[in-house]
């Protein structure tokens, strides 16, 4: 997969675009998260309805095939400006089904319903993830980002608290805890995290 991104990626630069196309597909088609070749093949399109086309073609691929979820977290935002927000919510709820295991399209559905501030949806979402994902800091980080998006300082430092259990060296966890101490008006322990 990655010598068939790369060989498409040279070829798209010395402007042999049909081969770079083919040779972008076959890797993509091995493997699914070669975000550059994804990127390569979505510089190549020259009209809207190709970059629509190619983006189906992303979505169903990493529905068949396998992925640690950077396909989806890539796929999100050019996704909903292609194909809009809700086409890019189903295909989100269509992955969730069928990978369940697949913690990213969960995380993508949260950070979606938050941009949208659907804020009742994305906690429903979030408090599941957290179920479903107990031991996953990027569970409780997405739920900590819909409290923080929400206003709920409570809710937002238990998660944050949940997540620093699980990593408790993590500079996320201490990044978003130290700017919600400030936000609570406790510069001093802000400081101090």
């Amino acid at each position: 997969g990655a010598f068939q991104a790369l060989r498409g990626h040279l070829l798209r630069r010395v402007g042999r675009n049909d081969e770079a196309r083919a040779a972008l597909r076959a890797a993509l088609t091995l493997d699914v998260d070669l975000i550059q070749a994804m990127q390569d093949l979505l510089e190549l399109a020259d009209q809207p309805a190709q970059r629509t086309a190619i983006v189906r073609e992303f979505c169903a691929l990493v529905v068949a095939g396998r992925t640690d979820g950077s396909s989806v977290r890539f796929l999100l935002d050019p996704g909903g400006d292609i194909l809009g927000h809700e086409a890019m919510r189903a295909w989100l709820e269509t992955l969730r089904r069928a990978k369940p295991d697949l913690h990213a399209a969960v995380s993508a559905l949260i950070a979606q319903d938050i941009a949208r501030q659907d804020l009742a949806s994305a906690r429903v979402t979030a408090e599941q993830a957290c179920a479903d994902f107990p031991l996953l800091l990027r569970a409780w980080l997405d739920r900590a980002a819909v409290a923080r998006a929400a206003e709920n300082h409570d809710d937002e430092r238990n998660a944050l608290a949940r997540a620093a259990a699980i990593e408790p060296r993590s500079e996320e966890v201490a990044f978003y805890d130290a700017r919600l101490a400030e936000r609570c008006g406790d510069p001093e322990r802000a400081r101090g995290i």
